[in-house]
C-alpha cells in the first residue's frame, strides 16, 4: 500500500471514529466524572466490563449523534439557508419549511453528486462534518451534565466555571457549523450542477 493510500484509508477512518465512536466515550467519561456512583461495579481489568461499556459508548453516541443531527442540525440548516438566501443576488424566495425542504432535497441529491466529482473534496467535507457534530455532542453533553450531576463531583465543585468553558465552546462550535455549512454549500455550487426537470 502506498503512503497516498495509507494516509486516505486512515482520513476515511477518522470519520468513522469521530461519528460512531469517539460521541460515545465522551459521553460515557463525562457521566462517569457526573455521576460516579452508576460505575460503583465497573471494574476496568475485567474483559467483559469493557464490552458492555464499549456496546453502550457505541450505542449511546450513535442515538445522541442521529438525535442532534435531526434536530439542532438541521434547525442550523434553515437558519443558513434563509441567511444565504437573504444575502443573495438572486430572487427572493420564501423561507417556508417547504421550501427548506425542496432545497434540502436537492442539496442531498447534489451533495451525492460530489463524490463522483471529487472524492477527496467530499471526503474533506464528511470529516470536517464529522468534527463539527462531535463538538456539538460534547458541548451538549457537558450542559446536560453541569444541571444534571451528583453532589460533590467536579461538574457541582466547578459549575461557574464550566459554565462558562461550554458557553465558550458552544461559540466555536456554532462558528465551525456556519464555515463548514458555508464550504459544503459552495463546494457543491461550484462542482455539482442543479438536476433540470
Amino acid at each position: 500500500m502506498t503512503m497516498d493510500k495509507t494516509i486516505d484509508a486512515i482520513w476515511r477512518s477518522l470519520s468513522k471514529l469521530f461519528r460512531h465512536m469517539l460521541p460515545g466515550l465522551t459521553i460515557i467519561m463525562l457521566a462517569a466524572v457526573a455521576h460516579p456512583r452508576w460505575f460503583d461495579t465497573f471494574n476496568p481489568s475485567d474483559k467483559w466490563h469493557l464490552v458492555i461499556i464499549a456496546t453502550i459508548s457505541i450505542i449511546v453516541g450513535n442515538v445522541w449523534y442521529v438525535v442532534h443531527r435531526l434536530t439542532l442540525h438541521n434547525v442550523l440548516d434553515y437558519v443558513c439557508l434563509i441567511i444565504r438566501e437573504k444575502t443573495s443576488d438572486k430572487e427572493k424566495k420564501s423561507y417556508g419549511f417547504l421550501s427548506y425542504l425542496k432545497w434540502l432535497s436537492e442539496f442531498v441529491d447534489r451533495g451525492v453528486r460530489l463524490r463522483s466529482v471529487s472524492r477527496k473534496l467530499a471526503d474533506h467535507i464528511w470529516t470536517r462534518s464529522s468534527y463539527v457534530i462531535f463538538l456539538f455532542i460534547i458541548c451538549e453533553a457537558a450542559w446536560l451534565f453541569i444541571f444534571y450531576h451528583e453532589h460533590g463531583t467536579v461538574f457541582e465543585n466547578y459549575r461557574c466555571k464550566l459554565i462558562i468553558a461550554d458557553a465558550i465552546l458552544s461559540f466555536f462550535a456554532l462558528v465551525q457549523y456556519f464555515i463548514s455549512s458555508f464550504i459544503d454549500t459552495s463546494a457543491v455550487d461550484f462542482h455539482v450542477p442543479t438536476r433540470q426537470n
